[in-house]
């Protein structure tokens, strides 16, 4: 584990370590595979159907071009041509409101885990569904999501150098979504042109929108082109102090056009040194000499924070890192899953203390992602990664309850 170090702190957690990782690659040996099972609905609204009723710790899934199938390790996934990640599918974000997890599944739609035990009389995430909409997600690139008025949003953007399909009408392209999952509709609520300063729109006829974030309840965008050699970028601020209201201020007084210096300034990651005292505790394994940065999100907050912890040694570590009214949970690319509180209706775990364990070893040049905690069950995305380009892709999920209180 990369982020091992030889303090006496975290060589006492080694044997809990191993015990932990024995007991979730006993339980994968008991995993069987259906070849014929039939995951996925070609309608909009696909719901997983359990292949397994053994019961185990975990399963894996992974991404097709319609949906989401059931595998026994991503290794027995079948293969995918490596393409730029913009135009694969795959989880490139995900949120959490009120327990409840979701996921921005490119080029498919909203991967929906619901706040449940891990012990479903139909296996585990027997609940777990995705919802589809060709018109917005075949188009454009997922991004970023956000919490508005206690609903999951995200944003889509185009990337000028793999998307074949660039649209270029300003007042056309969808730019913020919302979904609702009482309805399992998707809404469009702000457009491109909402994010252009309506006295320069000229400027931004030709570019399309490739990064958004929402900062100290401000958007900052940044739009490009690149054409013939020549690449166009320019950036705005958007003001608001509820995201959904930014269409009841004027254009000229809501957004501006700042420079780069200041997109880069205001986005930059945040010294891990001032995060929250609830992450820091979680991750004080970690020695202050191994650089990382982590993308951490509360419970219903609006965005997701990155915090990073820059030194001159070693290789970058990447993370993701959540918390509620009752844990707090990190994973990193290769694995290694710290968490501190406990489940829902459970005991608090070494009285609050960070357990260290491991998820089940990937390939060789495959990655761990996004990372969410629903009721009982974790959900961590996985990848194929190479540089730019994604292969196969989907996602494991955990029971936390079996894994972390087996034995009490």
């Amino acid at each position: 584990m990369r982020t091992c170090n030889n303090t006496n702190k975290f060589c006492k957690t080694i044997a809990l370590l191993i015990s932990i990782c024995s007991f979730i690659f006993l339980s994968f040996l008991n995993l069987s595979c259906n070849d014929d099972n039939k995951n996925i609905s070609e309608n909009s609204y696909s719901k997983l159907l359990n292949s397994t009723t053994t019961t185990i710790n975990h399963r894996w899934f992974y991404f097709t071009n319609t949906g989401f199938l059931e595998t026994q390790s991503p290794s027995l996934a079948p293969d995918k041509v490596l393409e730029p990640w913009t135009e694969k599918p795959r989880i490139t974000s995900g949120t959490i409101i009120n327990g409840q997890v979701f996921f921005t599944v490119n080029k498919l739609g909203i991967l929906v885990c619901p706040a449940v035990s891990g012990l479903q009389s139909d296996g585990i995430s027997s609940q777990t569904y995705l919802v589809k909409d060709s018109s917005l997600f075949t188009n454009y690139t997922a991004g970023n999501m956000y919490c508005i008025n206690d609903k999951p949003a995200f944003n889509l953007y185009t990337n000028t150098i793999f998307d074949k399909n660039q649209n270029h009408d300003t007042n056309s392209i969808p730019i913020l979504i919302e979904f609702n999952p009482l309805s399992n509709e998707f809404k469009t609520l702000l457009y491109k042109n909402d994010f252009v300063p309506s006295n320069e729109a000229i400027q931004f006829e030709d570019l399309n929108l490739n990064s958004l974030q929402y900062i100290n309840k401000k958007w900052y965008a940044s739009f490009k082109n690149s054409l013939d050699n020549q690449t166009t970028i320019l950036f705005t601020k958007t003001y608001s102090n509820e995201p959904e209201n930014i269409k009841s201020l004027s254009t000229t007084t809501a957004c501006k056009k700042i420079n780069q210096e200041e997109f880069r300034e205001r986005t930059e990651p945040t010294p891990f040194s001032i995060a929250p005292k609830k992450i820091q505790d979680l991750l004080y394994m970690i020695p202050k000499t191994t650089p990382f940065y982590i993308r951490y999100l509360e419970d219903s907050d609006s965005n997701t924070t990155v915090f990073s912890q820059s030194t001159k040694q070693g290789d970058v570590l990447e993370g993701y890192a959540m918390s509620t009214t009752d844990c707090s949970l990190a994973v990193f690319a290769d694995g290694t899953t710290y968490f501190a509180g406990k489940l829902p209706y459970k005991a608090v775990l070494k009285n609050g203390k960070t357990i260290a364990f491991k998820l089940p070893l990937l390939p060789d040049n495959y990655i761990y992602g996004y990372s969410f905690i629903a009721g009982s069950n974790l959900y961590v995305s996985w990848e194929e990664h190479d540089f730019y380009k994604t292969g196969k892709s989907g996602f494991i999920v955990v029971n936390l309850e079996e894994i972390l209180y087996n034995g009490e």
